[in-house]
């Protein structure tokens, strides 16, 4: 039999329960869907090169969750990347302030600098506490 003529097949009788159980694990039915639809492409490459799992439909279930997680993944480390950069840039606008005003002011630059980087709001209260008191000294 034909991959697409069996996957045609176990659409209609296993589909809504895969679908269901990704909906369920995921809790999203779009990121489920889209899981779904790439384990469906991908089953059609896969199985005329390798012969018909034996268990086709959890076969389909354990692609489509993992291409769900790769892109949950993708998702969170393209969010962490993207705060990283933001906190990269600000501190470079930070010291770029910094730096102007140093060069403006006769305050000396280490002081100004940890004055500045001690009032920047991603730091936690204790860490600009920290900061005041090593500026008095």
């Amino acid at each position: 039999m034909m991959p697409g003529a069996v996957l045609t097949t176990i659409h209609r009788r296993s589909g809504r329960k895969i679908l269901s159980t990704l909906i369920r694990h995921f809790r999203n039915f779009e990121r489920a869907k889209e899981a779904l639809q790439n384990a469906y492409k991908r089953a059609l490459t896969r199985w005329r090169v390798d012969k018909l799992p034996d268990k086709p439909a959890v076969w389909l279930t354990t692609v489509a969750k993992r291409h769900a997680l790769n892109v949950l993944r993708r998702v969170a480390t393209t969010a962490i990347n993207s705060e990283e950069i933001i906190d990269t840039l600000e501190a470079v606008a930070l010291t770029r302030d910094v730096d102007e005003t140093i060069h403006k002011s006769n305050i000396a630059g280490r002081q100004l600098r940890r004055i500045f980087t001690g009032c920047h709001s991603a730091l936690a209260p204790p860490a600009q506490a920290a900061l005041a008191q090593s500026c008095t000294q």
